[in-house]
């Protein structure tokens, strides 16, 4: 958005301002779900899926020693038995090439199937995680909690929450959920309103006895506060650690009930999945630059297994406030693995697009449109935001008072510290030209008298 004001005045280069969006728009995301057995918390899921147009959940079941069963949901798989039959697909193994899980945003998958394959999933969950930045839920069921099983200590890192009891839940337990940051979105809505949620009686909780240190509870059991729902970082990703299996009765209550539901698992799926990394990044995207700079038009590239790559060829195609467009070449740079560089002098303030492409030699193709603002401004106007903690430290340290905005009624007359020093200047009124012809004009009165009389 340029703004421009109708009668322009002052300093010509603060004129027109821009403000600058970014809207993204992902569609579905995708998850993949790993399961020793088709529970009912799994099988409530894939409904939830169904009905939503923002996610998409494949599965993947263990059917009996070495099979597994794969189902996939295509566009139009609820609307013919046909279709139902070609999303399923039966695996003799666990897929265990990293290139099958990279398409999706978040893994879901239960203790059962964590411990026998682990294995398998220690490499590709670390790598998933870490590398990828894709987020990871672990779902400790009732039917694996009461075997108390340990962690592998290959996966041990990978767990906000580690060695675990069993406690049996005689009658309902409130279930305590915080705001920030996982359920910032649901503030005020069905989550936090009466009557608040409870854990159903006999279920089964996993109580555990460590949490990592970047741990952070975001629902717990009152009144003790045991930890129900756990989530840290782990690289470039989130994984969240769920200690039972018994929100699949809120959906089997009333209406509110099954709409809690809803809202707890979309507020987490979600959180999960936005934490990966995207492969191609343009820094300059959705900022303003000064013109009477150099521009900078670098861009950060990550090959499909998201690392960084340096063999890629990398163009981008400006587009200036006059129509005007060019094609420029990026190079790698030496110093930072996976970054092309470009540096431009821009001539003219206004909006500028670039859309980028990287092409890998396998025939791997990138791109990305990205947007700025090119203006003259000065140093002073570059950083205009409002810091009302620097405000208040400055007026604290001069010995004045803070006002707020807020109270602008009430801003005159501002009185002044006493031990701010002031400058005074005297005026001497005998000094003024007004005083001097005064005078004058009076000698000459008295000199016309005295002769007019006689007197000299």
């Amino acid at each position: 958005a340029v703004y421009a004001p109708d009668q322009p005045r002052g300093n010509p280069a603060t004129n027109i301002s821009y403000s600058i969006a970014d809207v993204e728009h992902k569609g579905r995301y995708r998850f993949l779900q790993l399961s020793g057995s088709a529970g009912w918390e799994s099988r409530f899921l894939r409904l939830l899926a169904m009905e939503s147009e923002a996610m998409q959940i494949d599965s993947i079941f263990r059917i009996d020693e070495g099979r597994f069963i794969k189902l996939t949901r295509e566009d139009g798989e609820e609307s013919s038995r046909e279709n139902r039959q070609a999303a399923r697909r039966t695996l003799e193994d666990l897929p265990s090439e990293m290139a099958d899980y990279l398409s999706y945003d978040a893994i879901i998958l239960d203790f059962p199937i964590l411990l026998e394959e682990s294995d398998t999933l220690a490499r590709i969950l670390k790598e998933f995680s870490g590398t990828k930045g894709g987020g990871i839920l672990i779902l400790q069921s009732g039917a694996s909690a009461t075997a108390e099983p340990q962690i592998p200590g290959s996966l041990r890192e990978l767990f906000p929450a580690r060695d675990f009891s069993t406690k049996r839940v005689q009658a309902p337990l409130v279930l305590d959920l915080e705001v920030n940051p996982l359920f910032s979105d649901q503030a005020g809505g069905i989550l936090f309103s009466d009557p608040v949620p409870e854990i159903p009686g006999e279920s089964i909780l996993s109580v555990p006895a460590i949490l990592s240190r970047a741990a952070q509870v975001h629902a717990a059991a009152l009144p003790d506060r045991l930890p129900v729902l756990v989530t840290h970082a782990y690289g470039a990703g989130r994984v969240a650690w769920l200690g039972t299996d018994f929100l699949w009765r809120w959906r089997l209550g009333d209406d509110r009930s099954s709409k809690r539901f809803n809202a707890f698992w979309e507020a987490t799926l979600s959180w999960l999945a936005v934490g990966g990394k995207d492969r191609l990044v343009s820094p300059v995207n959705a900022t303003m630059v000064p013109v009477e700079e150099e521009t900078t038009l670098d861009v950060r590239l990550l090959g499909a297994d998201f690392t960084p790559r340096m063999d890629a060829r990398v163009t981008a195609i400006l587009t200036g406030p006059d129509g005007n467009i060019s094609q420029e070449r990026l190079l790698p740079d030496i110093e930072e693995p996976g970054r092309y560089s470009l540096s431009l002098p821009l001539q003219d303030p206004g909006p500028y697009q670039i859309e980028y492409e990287a092409l890998f030699p396998d025939g791997d193709r990138l791109t990305e449109t990205s947007w700025f603002a090119a203006a003259a401004t000065s140093p002073e106007s570059r950083d205009t935001a409002f810091r009302e903690k620097i405000l208040r430290d400055i007026a604290r340290i001069a010995g004045g008072e803070y006002r707020s905005f807020d109270d602008w009624e009430g801003l005159t007359p501002l009185p002044v510290s006493d031990s701010i020093p002031l400058v005074e200047s005297r005026f001497h009124w005998t000094r003024s030209l007004p005083f001097l012809l005064a005078a004058l004009f009076l000698l000459l009165v008295e000199w016309w008298v005295r002769r007019r009389h006689g007197l000299r």
